[in-house]
């Protein structure tokens, strides 16, 4: 995998403790080869094998959880970085990849899914976009997307005989 493509993701689980749940998020996001995973958990929290960990308290704000969590990737060569919380729907595998298999075609440094929710995720941005979402982000991911527009990849299961390179993502505001 190229250095462009490659990503790290970062769970920001720290408001919940459904240990089954993580530990299948975290299965998927490897299934992705993301690489590092980074989980911000509360502290009496048991963490997933293999994931850098992150211990916070439980109320902790969203911005604050994002921050420690891409603190985290400072010195990787990733230049993508997947976000999601525990609290959002767990799109599978499939979708997963089929967000991932946006960013070539992604003009912007934010790639999410179709109808997806950018404060709960997943949703993937660039290196390029790091800094500003350090500074912009207690206003929520919303007010990122203000500053880049936001390319929206289809699930591949929603385009009749469609594949990844087949789709036409589209860049929102």
């Amino acid at each position: 995998m190229s250095d462009a493509m490659r990503i790290a993701a970062v769970l920001l689980a720290h408001a919940t403790d459904d240990a089954v749940q993580l530990q299948s998020m975290v299965d998927d996001l490897r299934a992705i080869s993301a690489h590092p995973v980074v989980v911000t958990m509360a502290p009496a929290s048991i963490a997933p094998a293999d994931v850098r960990v992150v211990r916070m308290q439980a109320h902790a704000a969203f911005i604050t959880a994002v921050r420690m969590g891409m603190a985290q990737l400072t010195n990787t060569p990733v230049q993508w970085a997947l976000l999601w919380t525990q609290s959002a729907t767990v799109p599978g595998v499939a979708r997963l990849r089929d967000l991932v298999a946006g960013i070539p075609a992604a003009r912007s440094a934010l790639v999410a899914m179709e109808g997806g929710d950018l404060d709960t995720g997943p949703v993937l941005i660039g290196r390029t976009a790091w800094l500003e979402l350090m500074t912009v982000g207690e206003a929520g991911m919303s007010a990122l997307a203000a500053r880049h527009p936001v390319h929206r990849v289809r699930y591949q299961a929603d385009v009749p005989g469609g594949t990844v390179a087949a789709r036409a993502p589209r860049d929102i505001t």
